[in-house]
């Protein structure tokens, strides 16, 4: 049984070797154009034959689905944070966010695509409390209310290495002994 390892090279030299075997003596192979970057040892996988180009998806398609995309976080309940600059904030009710560049408000506001958006707030109550599955800012500590996307409600850190927050839920510390790690327990709280 041979252990030799697959050489992707050779593979390919012998795949140009039986192409050049079996191409038409009649017909020149067709140069580079001179203004083409060359690909080194892979030039010439196209047979001299530039790809064909990529169409960009429609416009109006684009901006449909970043509609649909609106509606949907809108329709799940979520709350539309104030933003001075024009950015389209929302923020749904597990803490996910869903932002929109000015430029692409307007763009759909333009196509009469843009759903009907809730009045907007200083400040979500969703991202008061919604925190990731972990962070590692050791000084900001778990509080009353907080909750991960997945809905635990324990955080923990290194007791004597604090260095952040985890779920423990989403990152339980079983590699720790109890007395290694500081539990914080948040408690619901309803708005």
């Amino acid at each position: 049984m041979s252990t030799a390892a697959f050489d992707p090279w050779a593979a390919l030299a012998e795949i140009r070797k039986q192409a050049k075997a079996r191409a038409d003596p009649k017909a020149p192979p067709d140069p580079a154009p001179a203004g083409r970057a060359r690909l080194g040892r892979l030039d010439g996988l196209g047979g001299g034959h530039l790809a064909p180009a990529v169409s960009a998806p429609r416009a109006d398609a684009w901006l449909a689905d970043i509609a649909l995309s609106i509606g949907r976080a809108v329709a799940a309940g979520a709350e539309r944070e104030a933003d001075a600059e024009g950015w389209l904030l929302l923020i749904r009710p597990e803490g996910d966010r869903l932002v929109v560049a000015p430029h692409i408000v307007a763009e759909l506001d333009g196509a009469g695509l843009l759903p009907r958006l809730p009045a907007a707030v200083e400040r979500s109550t969703y991202a008061a409390r919604a925190r990731p599955p972990e962070w590692w800012n050791r000084d900001d500590e778990p509080q009353a209310g907080d909750r991960c996307r997945c809905g635990g409600r324990s955080f923990w850190t290194e007791r004597d290495r604090p260095g952040g927050w985890r779920c423990s839920t989403c990152h339980p510390p079983l590699h720790l002994g109890i007395d290694h790690v500081l539990v914080v327990t948040t408690e619901r709280t309803e708005p």
